[in-house]
C-alpha cells in the first residue's frame, strides 16, 4: 500500500554498508512482516517478538519487519523481548521475566529456532494452550516442527538454494582474472502455514 510503513523502512535486506563483498541472504524483513500480518489476519493482536538483538544484521531486519507490520495493521503495543545472548539460560530468563509482568499477548513470533524451542516449553509448563491461547510462529524449519503437538508454523529459510548461490558467486570470481563486480543477493524465505497459529 503507498505510502505504508513497510515501503518506508524497506532497506536492502542483509546490506553491510560499506562492506564491498558479495552476499548472499534472506530477505527478514519481508519474512517478519509477513509473520507479523499472518498473526493480525488470524484476529491476534499482541505480538510478542522474541529474541531482538539490536547487534545483529538479521535481527535488525526481523525488528524492521515486526514493526513495519504493527503500524501498517495500526497495532499500538511493541512486545519486543530483547535478548542479546545466545545462551539458553538469558533466553528463558528473558522470556521467564516477560511472562512474569502479566502482560497480555496472544502470540508470539520467535527469531531462532532455539528460541522457539524455549518458547514453546515455557509456554506449556505455563499452559497456554497453543493456538488456542498464543499463536506461536518459529524462523527455522527442523525435522521436528512438523512433529510438535500441534505442528510449527514457520519461517523457513531456503539454505540449499542461498548455498548453491553462495557458491557460484565465488566460482565466478575465481574464474574471472578482472575484478567482478560485488553482488548482493536476497532470496525469499519460504512461510510454511501448520497449526501453531
Amino acid at each position: 500500500m503507498p505510502g505504508s510503513a513497510q515501503e518506508e523502512l524497506l532497506l536492502e535486506p542483509g546490506r553491510v554498508e560499506g562492506v564491498e563483498a558479495s552476499s548472499v541472504v534472506s530477505d527478514n524483513f519481508k519474512a517478519a512482516y509477513a509473520a507479523t500480518e499472518h498473526l493480525v489476519k488470524r484476529g491476534r493482536r499482541r505480538i510478542v517478538l522474541l529474541g531482538y538483538d539490536p547487534t545483529t544484521l538479521t535481527n535488525l531486519d526481523k525488528k524492521r519487519g515486526y514493526d513495519a507490520a504493527r503500524a501498517d495493521c495500526g497495532l499500538d503495543a511493541d512486545l519486543t523481548v530483547v535478548v542479546k545472548e545466545h545462551d539458553v539460560a538469558r533466553i528463558t530468563e528473558a522470556f521467564q521475566q516477560f511472562l512474569n509482568t502479566g502482560t497480555r499477548f496472544d502470540s508470539v513470533i520467535a527469531t531462532t529456532q532455539g528460541k522457539t524451542t524455549i518458547a514453546i516449553k515455557l509456554l506449556k509448563e505455563r499452559h497456554f494452550r497453543i493456538p488456542e491461547d498464543v499463536g506461536v510462529i518459529g524462523f527455522d524449519d527442523t525435522p521436528w516442527s512438523e512433529l510438535l503437538s500441534p505442528p510449527l508454523t514457520v519461517v523457513s529459510e531456503n539454505t540449499y538454494d542461498m548455498g548453491k548461490e553462495a557458491v557460484r558467486l565465488l566460482m565466478e570470481q575465481m574464474n574471472r582474472e578482472e575484478a567482478v563486480e560485488p553482488r548482493h543477493i536476497v532470496l525469499e524465505d519460504e512461510f510454511l502455514l501448520r497449526e501453531s497459529t
